[in-house]
């Protein structure tokens, strides 16, 4: 075997050409490094027929199963946590709390009423449960009943009032409505 040739993929054997691909010394030919000017991998197709399903489904020309995609493979990628066409954040609404009394005999009941506001989504404060919290030590609100708003989004609930206590009214996050919750309202009891 003539060993002073070489092909361009395998270098030189002997390591006389210092531009070869090959460090001096080396018994073995290494690989010359070839720059493509686009990345190619196996998923590089794919991700342009994503790409494409996606564009096309905008623009209501074919839907992603004509192209053979799956719902997983047509859904636009994207950096975690970004917001996507299709999402859209939670509307804000807003919980109010007031008692009629600040102060009650032990044992007699006290009325909180208030009103769920959520402009701009309506369907987010008429007919929803809320929860009725009380707190008699520290920061620890336990829960005590529910109530459901009416159409505009009052509310009116009686608890009764043993020892001095801070009552709250919130309500959990849903998917087209964030969570809200009221300040704590106190009332003391009176011997």
């Amino acid at each position: 075997m003539d060993r002073s040739k070489h092909t361009p993929d395998q270098g030189t054997a002997g390591g006389t050409h210092g531009s070869s691909g090959t460090r001096s010394g080396d018994s073995q030919a290494q690989p010359r490094s070839i720059a493509y000017r686009f990345r190619v991998t196996s998923t590089t197709p794919r991700a342009r027929l994503r790409a494409l399903a996606a564009v096309a489904a905008l623009a209501g020309l074919a839907a992603p199963v004509s192209l053979g995609l799956s719902a997983a493979d047509a859904a636009p990628t994207s950096a975690p946590g970004a917001p996507t066409v299709s999402e859209r954040a939670p509307a804000p609404r807003y919980l109010t709390a007031l008692v009629d009394k600040k102060e009650v005999r032990k044992g007699k009941k006290v009325t909180i009423h208030g009103l769920i506001d959520a402009p701009d989504a309506p369907a987010c404060a008429g007919g929803i449960t809320l929860d009725l919290e009380r707190s008699t030590k520290g920061a620890i609100y336990k829960l005590i009943g529910h109530v459901t708003t009416d159409g505009a989004g009052g509310y009116s609930v009686k608890a009764v009032v043993t020892k001095k206590s801070r009552f709250r009214v919130s309500v959990a996050a849903t998917d087209t409505c964030t969570e809200a919750q009221s300040p704590p309202r106190t009332v003391n009891v009176i011997r």
